[in-house]
C-alpha cells in the first residue's frame, strides 16, 4: 500500500526515506520565497526508534532540500515544535449512523489522519 500510495505515485513527487523501525513519506511544497517540507506520512517503532534519532533524521532532511518550515500531523508526530491553527477544513456526513457515533465523530481528537489521508491533488 505504501509503495502505490508514495513511492510510485504518478501525480506527485514524494521523497520517501525508510529504515529500521520507520518509514517517512513527504514532499517539497514551494509558497512564494519559502519551501514547505509537508510529511504526509510517518510510521515508526517507538521501541526502535527514539524522539532524539526521529528528530535528527527529519533535521537531515530539512537541511538536504534547504526548507523554511514543516508541516504533519501532530497526531502521528510529536516534535514540540511551534505549532499553527492551519490545516484542511474537513467535512463530516453523518449518513446512517447513531446520535452517540456521530458525537464521537465530531471530536476531532477521535480521528487519527495523517496528511496524507487529507492530500488532495
Amino acid at each position: 500500500m505504501l509503495r502505490w500510495r508514495y513511492e510510485k505515485n504518478p501525480l506527485q513527487s514524494y521523497e520517501v526515506i525508510a529504515g529500521k523501525g520507520y518509514y517517512l513519506a513527504a514532499y517539497i511544497k514551494k509558497r512564494g520565497r519559502f519551501k514547505e517540507f509537508r510529511i504526509a506520512e510517518y510510521i515508526y517503532d517507538q521501541n526502535i526508534l527514539n524522539k532524539k534519532e526521529l528528530k535528527k533524521i527529519i533535521k537531515k532532511i530539512i537541511s538536504k532540500f534547504n526548507c523554511h518550515l514543516i508541516s504533519f500531523s501532530p497526531n502521528l508526530l510529536d516534535l514540540n515544535a511551534k505549532k499553527g491553527n492551519l490545516g484542511p477544513m474537513l467535512t463530516f456526513n453523518a449518513l446512517n449512523l447513531s446520535d452517540d457515533d456521530h458525537e464521537f465523530y465530531l471530536k476531532i481528537s477521535n480521528w487519527n489522519n495523517s496528511l496524507g489521508d487529507l492530500e488532495l491533488f
